[in-house]
């Protein structure tokens, strides 16, 4: 029935009044952009934007009111079917989003306030599509207003502030096939700025685990954009250092319940793990570059006395480095120094640091780095 009222509408678009667009709207994006769930409905149902392209030709006013007045319901599906349109309007039409940016934004981040029927089931993920091609188009704009909304945000709501950064660059890594953005693709690169502060800025565990995801694999194409941010990972490695001696240095009651002790080891995990990430980053990406090794090597070099678990971390997280002959004779000197310190923590992640090191890459090391494991026996 859809086809056949779509076709007639079409051929005769003249007859479509101002008033008929709130009418037609809905059935036009559930057509532009349907819902194939495989666990419904075997069937796959093709995309039919004809119609939906039209109205927005045609009736664009008409079009961004009736999307705004989806975004602003209470219910769920209505947001997300205002995500929907969208998202096939982008397809066509980059700056769809354009006037609605704002109202999008604050009601993905305040979902769980605005959306009487939002819970762990549901997650506007078209809504977040958009903004995501809406972040492309126009970075600054969108960055603005998630900061402006994260500084004025509950901790629910910060969390799903940061999933916008890290939708950004999710889109690009799932694809391990495409070509290496260039340093001057501005939103992943503001994304990934993002993304890389908000450790040293926020405590919750939630969001700290978010943005351990993003870290958890490797850079993929996102790896000249990380190369320009090597002074940001290494600089936000130090302040989460600080930030493990904090959690360190806070007073353990004797009669401290669990969960508190639970939280505080999960918090303290979350920070090591990420710390980890950063350098396991900034590895893969210097591996091949003379500068950017010196950069790590002098971080090593010049760490103070008493940082043994951060010069751990370090050591331990550089195998990365050694993919290239470059990078091994520059590590090399630390891991050996690492594997005869006095640290015991130092010699266990020089240890492991030399065991992960590529197969191929052992040929190079002297046997005297292979004798300094006999130190090991008396740990």
């Amino acid at each position: 029935i859809y086809n056949i009222a779509s076709t007639i509408l079409i051929a005769h678009a003249n007859s479509i009044e101002p008033d008929d667009v709130s009418r037609i709207l809905r059935s036009a994006i559930e057509k532009a952009k349907p819902i194939n769930d495989s666990f419904i409905d075997q069937s796959i149902q093709e995309p039919k934007p004809e119609l939906l392209y039209l109205l927005w030709k045609k009736f664009n006013a008409e079009v961004i009111k009736e999307v705004k007045q989806l975004l602003s319901n209470s219910k769920y599906r209505l947001v997300e079917l205002a995500g929907r349109g969208l998202v096939a309007l982008q397809a066509t039409n980059p700056l769809a989003a354009k006037d609605n940016i704002r109202l999008m934004i604050s009601v993905y981040v305040r979902a769980h306030t605005l959306i009487e029927d939002m819970d762990e089931r549901h997650e506007l993920q078209h809504v977040n599509d958009a903004i995501r091609n809406a972040f492309e188009q126009e970075p600054l704009i969108v960055d603005e207003i998630i900061q402006q909304l994260l500084a004025s945000s509950n901790k629910s709501s910060k969390l799903r502030a940061y999933e916008i950064y890290e939708n950004v660059l999710k889109f690009h890594k799932k694809n391990q096939t495409e070509s290496v953005l260039p340093i001057k693709d501005q939103p992943q690169r503001i994304a990934l700025q993002r993304i890389l502060w908000a450790p040293t800025l926020e405590a919750d565990h939630e969001i700290l685990t978010l943005i351990l995801g993003v870290f958890r694999s490797a850079p993929y194409e996102l790896e000249q954009i990380a190369r320009a941010e090597i002074d940001s990972f290494l600089a936000a490695i130090l302040i989460l250092d600080d930030k493990l001696h904090a959690i360190d240095a806070e007073p353990q009651l004797k009669n401290e319940d669990f969960l508190t002790s639970m939280e505080r080891s999960n918090r303290r995990s979350a920070i090591k793990s990420l710390m980890k990430s950063y350098i396991e980053w900034a590895s893969i990406v210097s591996a091949d570059d003379e500068n950017l090794i010196t950069k790590i090597i002098d971080l090593i070099d010049t760490l103070p006395e008493g940082r043994d678990e951060l010069k751990g971390i370090l050591l331990g997280s550089t195998e990365h480095l050694a993919s290239s002959v470059k990078g091994l004779t520059r590590i090399l000197p630390n891991l050996y120094h690492g594997l005869v310190g006095a640290s015991t923590l130092n010699r266990y992640y020089a240890a492991n640091a030399l065991a992960e090191i590529n197969y191929k890459a052992h040929a190079n090391i002297p046997p005297l780095v292979y004798e300094a494991f006999c130190v090991l026996f008396s740990d």
